[in-house]
C-alpha cells in the first residue's frame, strides 16, 4: 500500500509541475497581465475582428480597425501598442480591469471598435502579417 501512495503522490508531483510550466508559458510572454499604480490592471484584450483600411494617399497610408472584447462590466479599452517587426505588424490590445479579483463586476459582455494609424512606409508589392495579441488576424499586400 505504502508504494502505491508514493507513486500516485510522485504523480501528482509531476502533473501539478507540468500544468505550472504550461500556464507560465501563456499569454505572459505577451505581457498579458501588467498592475497598475490605480488600483487597476491591464490585460490583453481578446479579438473580434481586423479589418485594414487602405487610405487612398500618395503613398498609400494603411491603418487596422479591430473590435476587440470587453469581457465584463468592468473592463474598459485602454490602448493599442504598435510593434513594426519586418513583413509583420506585430499589436497589441490592452484593456484594464480591478488589479483586485474578488470585486463584483457585471456579466455582460461589450466590445469596442478602434482604428490605429501603421502608416504609408511599407515596401510596395510586400505582404505583410498583421498580427494582434500574438494571432495573425489579417493580410495586406502595400500598393
Amino acid at each position: 500500500m505504502k508504494t502505491r501512495i508514493a507513486i500516485d503522490v510522485v504523480s501528482l508531483l509531476a502533473t501539478a509541475a507540468a500544468l505550472a510550466a504550461v500556464a507560465s508559458c501563456s499569454n505572459d510572454d505577451l505581457g498579458a497581465t501588467v498592475a497598475l499604480a490605480d488600483g487597476r490592471r491591464q490585460a490583453l484584450a481578446p479579438i473580434e475582428a481586423a479589418e485594414i483600411v487602405v487610405r487612398e494617399s500618395s503613398p498609400p497610408q494603411y491603418a487596422v480597425k479591430i473590435t476587440s472584447g470587453l469581457p465584463n462590466g468592468c473592463a474598459k479599452f485602454e490602448r493599442i501598442d504598435i510593434v513594426p517587426n519586418g513583413k509583420v505588424v506585430d499589436l497589441r490590445v490592452w484593456n484594464t480591469l480591478p488589479a483586485e479579483k474578488g470585486i463584483a463586476c457585471t456579466m455582460i459582455y461589450g466590445t469596442t471598435a478602434n482604428t490605429v494609424n501603421l502608416g504609408g512606409h511599407f515596401e510596395r508589392g510586400r505582404t505583410y502579417d498583421v498580427r494582434i495579441n500574438g494571432e495573425t488576424k489579417a493580410t495586406f499586400t502595400a500598393r
